[in-house]
């Protein structure tokens, strides 16, 4: 069982010592990692702590929950890199259904919507984009 110490709530110091140990190479992008009640049996906690942790991880784009499959390491990919004209403003929502799928990410990874007048808004993903302003 980890030893998990520190004042900060369990679920936290459950996704620090987490992201710590795919730090240290111990999972690998691409890898996936046990399972909640295995972790949850690892770290001495419940199922709900590690689905909390997992979660805090999905959302720094550590994680990837593939429903039906598991959790995986996330792969670091190199972000694009888009330059702004000086009329465009960027918004920043979750995606729809249709972008999940065009854009090939999960539910959990928002959106940057740059629009500009005179034409329609394109959405890039948050975790894959470098906005530039000249």
């Amino acid at each position: 069982m980890a030893r998990l110490s520190g004042g900060e709530p369990v679920f936290r110091r459950v996704a620090n010592d987490l992201k710590a140990r795919i730090e240290q190479g111990e999972f690998r992008p691409g890898q996936q990692i046990p399972r909640e009640d295995v972790l949850a049996a690892q770290y001495g906690v419940a199922r709900g702590t590690v689905r909390r942790a997992n979660r805090l991880l999905e959302y720094a784009c550590i994680l990837e929950v593939r429903h039906g499959y598991g959790t995986f390491v996330r792969t670091a990919v190199e972000p694009d890199v888009v330059e702004l004209a000086p009329q465009q403003k960027v918004t920043a929502r979750m995606p729809t259904l249709e972008e999940q799928q065009d854009l090939e990410i999960p539910e959990t990874t928002p959106v940057l919507v740059v629009v500009d007048p005179e034409t329609p808004g394109m959405a890039y993903p948050a975790d894959r984009v470098v906005l530039i302003c000249p």
